[in-house]
């Protein structure tokens, strides 16, 4: 504070000494690391990609660069279960099928629900077709067996409808189609 300066002569075990010092206080400041993975991972648990950055204090366009592999990846899971069919009250039905009929009785248009789908800790996928007020529909996926099962309580009484019947606008079933 006066200007004087001092010189100290430094030998090898002043200056690991010093060094030591210096990667223990940089240890404590440093920010955990993320890697790609742990951000694909919460990609995949149903975080979107500000969540994701707003929880690991990482720029947006940073974690999209690792999330846009894994969105594909859910995209791809949403369209293979949507082609399958699930057994309902004796029948095949085509889960897309399956949905309209959720979505007429819950008075909402088919083409207003938003597909989503996020992993599992047992490894299955959980797919959910809603609104913005309310789930519509929700399927447990198994893509090592191709399997779907419902998730909940409401998909469950859905499938165990006595008969799985289409109906015209003017309430009669349908002809089934061959």
């Amino acid at each position: 504070s006066r200007g004087v300066q001092y010189c100290l002569p430094i030998d090898d075990g002043i200056a690991s000494a010093a060094r030591r010092g210096l990667q223990r206080d940089a240890s404590r400041t440093a920010a955990p690391a993320i890697t790609p993975r742990d951000i694909q991972a919460l990609v995949r648990q149903g975080l979107g990609i500000e969540e994701v950055a707003e929880r690991t204090g990482l720029a947006v366009d940073f974690v999209e660069r690792f999330a846009e592999p894994v969105l594909a990846e859910m995209d791809f899971v949403i369209q293979r279960a949507r082609r399958l069919s699930i057994h309902a009250a004796g029948q095949q039905v085509l889960v897309d099928d399956l949905v309209d009929r959720a979505a007429r009785r819950a008075d909402v248009p088919a083409e207003e629900l938003q597909w989503s789908c996020r992993k599992i800790e047992d490894g299955t996928w959980r797919i959910d077709a809603s609104t913005t007020d309310e789930e519509v529909l929700s399927l447990i996926f198994r893509t090592s067996e191709g399997t779907l099962a419902p998730a909940d309580a409401a998909t469950a009484d859905l499938l165990k409808a006595r008969r799985v019947v289409d109906v015209t606008d003017d309430g009669r079933p349908a002809l089934p189609q061959h």
